[in-house]
């Protein structure tokens, strides 16, 4: 771009060079006869005023435009000073909300199915067995997490160690079905369409290059289980209607981050969130695995709720807030997509420390 200055300069020079020749023109001759008619003179010293006329418009053009441009760049300077302290703000923020996770979840479980038949008639002698109690008396017959309504249990729940659960070799779909939940969380900076995601994809020399090129940017894996997890999982049992739903508490995880991009809540605007409940265990029976993939297939995740970073926010979804769709293996596939901007973000967060989930003590009437 053109420096202005020199040009400016110079216009202004000769401004003022031409209004002191006029000046001195004009003391030198005369501008009219005497008979009021314009002499040559006069004719000269017009074209005099109209070139410095002209000079100064130039020059005050010239000047114009040059502050314009001074402001314009004093403009664009301020921006990318203010990009840039945003961004240092960005990158504080994102070291002061590290991505720490831990999930709590509801998983409804189908209990129709007909190889399930022999522990629920079990269940049932043993609930029925425990209807004329009331209250705290339930505790001591292997239920926890009561829930009071007038003072009747309408909801208890029950660990691997509870004469509900069931019983690991005699029961052994139930038990598999019941004490072990799974989930796969993924994280997706750039949106991919749910048919496109890797456990989409039913051929499996498809699937691994789908999953580099569609490779997620943050991925959590929880699992939770009457073994080895035994404080974070139960088994929920609603009365009535009667049902069951698995139970996971406060599951601490370790995210995997895969691109670097998601290091914190600020990076989760926009982002795009999947969440299967595919189950990668084998059983050492065929034909109770069979049975167990076509139950797991049925699940429902009615809530799920995140416990982000080490200030405890704390983000809540129910059932209506994730769109569902069916994998490649019949497993449910989950999507949730952030909002578009950090405001919103943050207000799908509580900050504060979880308190630990109701179910670890009894509620009152």
């Amino acid at each position: 771009m053109t420096d202005l200055g020199p040009i400016l300069a110079l216009t202004r020079i000769v401004g003022l060079v031409l209004t002191g020749v006029f000046a001195g023109y004009a003391l030198l001759v005369r501008f009219k006869d005497d008979a009021g008619r314009v002499t040559k003179s006069g004719r000269t010293a017009l074209v005099l005023i109209a070139a410095s006329t002209l000079v100064a418009l130039g020059s005050q053009t010239i000047e114009f435009i040059r502050d314009t441009r001074e402001q314009e760049r004093r403009n664009r300077e301020t921006y990318y000073m203010l990009r840039r302290t945003e961004r240092m703000l960005f990158d504080i923020e994102r070291s002061l909300q590290p991505i720490t996770v831990r999930v709590s979840f509801d998983i409804a479980v189908p209990t129709n199915d007909a190889h399930l038949r022999g522990y629920l008639e079990r269940f049932r002698k043993a609930l029925k067995k425990r209807r004329a109690l009331v209250g705290n008396q339930w505790l001591s017959a292997g239920a926890t997490a009561l829930v009071l309504e007038a003072g009747n249990v309408i909801r208890f729940g029950f660990d691997g160690g509870s004469p509900f659960a069931p019983m690991r070799e005699r029961e052994e779909l139930a038990y598999n079905v019941l004490g072990y939940a799974y989930l796969d969380i993924t994280f997706y900076k750039k949106h991919i369409v749910p048919w496109e995601h890797p456990l989409s994809i039913v051929d499996l020399n498809k699937r691994l290059p789908l999953y580099l090129s569609n490779q997620p940017d943050l991925e959590v894996s929880v699992e939770t289980g009457f073994e080895g997890c035994r404080d974070s999982h139960m088994v929920l049992y609603q009365l009535e209607p009667s049902q069951f739903w698995l139970k996971g508490i406060l599951v601490p995880t370790v995210p995997q981050s895969l691109s670097g991009k998601i290091e914190g809540i600020p990076d989760l605007v926009g982002v795009q969130m999947f969440v299967s409940l595919r189950d990668p265990r084998k059983s050492n029976s065929l034909e109770v695995e069979e049975y167990e993939l076509d139950v797991r297939r049925r699940f429902e995740l009615d809530a799920l709720s995140l416990e982000i970073s080490a200030q405890g926010r704390k983000m809540d979804l129910g059932r209506d807030d994730l769109e569902r769709h069916v994998d490649a293996n019949g497993y449910p596939l989950y999507v949730f997509t952030f909002p578009d901007t950090l405001e919103r973000v943050e207000a799908l967060f509580r900050l504060g420390r979880i308190v630990e989930e109701a179910e670890h003590s009894v509620s009152q009437p």
